[in-house]
């Protein structure tokens, strides 16, 4: 009786039991203060919700207290007046670029953006090699007919559809032996590029302009960790760094929420902000049940902000600050060229994969064109390449350039089989064969001579 008694003021007054037991239908401290349009539901911290039209999302007097004057909440844009839906697949959208204004104009590099541009080395940079050394050339080992014979048999063995037959019976015409020729050029270059970046203000130490003017791009001392290994690096310019304020969030440290565009709450994506499903298939009016992901509010609290209506800023991560400096991008990479001496009938593939013997073999900061060898076609090559490597691109610095020749010995089998002259090639010092038209290459399952 006591307490029913209690409650009549307040029923009196045009206010329901129900706003009465909740405390006059005031919200607690530190919740959202909304106004009670259309049917609202309460359920905990978050869930102050409507099925009409809600204003804004603004912090409560206890959020605003504690906030100073360079964190108030800053929006881009309109707040939504309505609820948007549920979607698992929106993501934010890309920061857009500080302007050319927020960086500083430091020395050699005033203008500079962010895009990276390349800086050419200085002509000092460059060396050049000595003449290359006169090479004599051995004689090629020898094979005799049985040593082909085996060589044959064993490259039969490997292929199972292979007959050997023709092995046993083939009668040698001749043995014919040469030299195959494999120049190689390798040159270790390096390229290196400056432009501005940035990164979120931890409050490291800055190694700023008031250290001293920045040294350029090719001054900034960088080691590779392997010659002729392809490498990038990433380094700092000495004298450049400075702390900013985020252009993203004007260095609030938080920006709007991309889910729920601030407003910290999202249209229930099981009943479609309606409150209710139907219990049957059939969609009766009268089989209406309660959503049970809602609770009967038709909205949810968003769970990218935590109904906040604020995310931290993804650029400054929540810092409010960048640290802003020239980074300089180094790269090393190997240019590769290569020529081949060998009869047509033979793929120049195969000599480069087979063993042979080094011949010449030269590393120096600018090697010179090979000059004085038998194979004329080796010579023309090496003077080619080596203009190619150095003149191809001005913006690389030559760092180290290596060339070698291989003698690869190269044996012609001829031989009769069934009236037919066929040939057969062992190359190689590990006495390797080639063979396209041997006589019983099958496919599986046919008859083998």
């Amino acid at each position: 009786f006591f307490f029913r008694c209690c409650l009549i003021p307040a029923c009196s007054s045009g206010m329901s039991e129900r706003d009465a037991l909740l405390g006059g239908g005031k919200r607690r401290s530190g919740s959202v203060d909304r106004p009670r349009s259309g049917s609202v539901e309460r359920y905990g911290s978050g869930h102050f919700l409507e099925n009409d039209i809600a204003p804004a999302y603004q912090p409560s007097s206890s959020r605003r207290a504690m906030l100073q004057p360079a964190e108030a909440p800053t929006f881009t844009g309109e707040v939504p007046q309505f609820d948007l839906d549920e979607n698992a697949d929106t993501k934010p959208p890309e920061p857009a670029p500080p302007p050319a204004s927020f960086f500083d104009s430091l020395g050699c590099y005033a203008g500079l953006g962010m895009q990276d541009v390349i800086q050419p080395p200085a002509a000092a940079h460059q060396a050049h090699g000595t003449p290359s050394r006169t090479t004599r050339i051995p004689p090629p080992p020898s094979l005799t007919q049985n040593e082909a014979r085996e060589a044959l048999a064993l490259e039969v063995a490997n292929h199972f559809c292979w007959g050997k037959g023709p092995v046993r019976d083939l009668q040698f015409a001749g043995v014919s032996t040469y030299h195959a020729f494999h120049y190689k050029l390798d040159t270790f270059c390096e390229k290196r590029s400056v432009a501005w970046c940035y990164e979120p203000y931890h409050g490291q130490p800055l190694d700023g302009p008031e250290n001293g003017a920045p040294p350029s791009a090719w001054d900034v001392p960088a080691q590779p960790k392997a010659l002729f290994e392809n490498a990038v690096s990433y380094l700092e310019v000495p004298h450049t760094a400075s702390a900013k304020d985020c252009h993203h969030c004007l260095k609030h440290g938080q920006v709007r929420c991309h889910k729920c565009c601030g407003r910290g709450r999202l249209r229930c994506s099981e009943c479609k902000g309606k409150g209710w499903n139907n219990a049957d298939a059939k969609g009766n009016a009268h089989a209406r049940v309660t959503c049970s992901r809602c609770f009967g509010t038709g909205r949810r609290r968003c769970h990218t902000c935590l109904g906040h209506g604020q995310i931290n800023c993804s650029v400054c991560q929540g810092r409010g600050q960048l640290k802003t400096y020239i980074r300089v991008t180094v790269t090393w990479s190997t240019k590769k060229g290569e020529h081949v001496v060998e009869q047509p009938t033979l793929p120049s593939e195969l000599i480069r994969t087979a063993t042979g013997t080094t011949l010449l073999q030269e590393e120096d900061l600018r090697v010179a064109p090979i000059s004085d060898f038998p194979a004329e076609s080796v010579c023309i090559k090496s003077l080619e390449l080596i203009n190619t490597h150095v003149y191809g691109n001005v913006n690389e610095k030559i760092l180290l350039q290596r060339q070698s020749i291989r003698s690869v010995p190269v044996h012609e089998c001829s031989y009769f089989y069934r009236d037919q002259q066929k040939v057969f090639w062992v190359f190689g010092l590990t006495k390797m064969v080639y063979a396209p038209d041997y006589p019983s290459r099958m496919c599986c399952g046919c008859s083998l001579s």
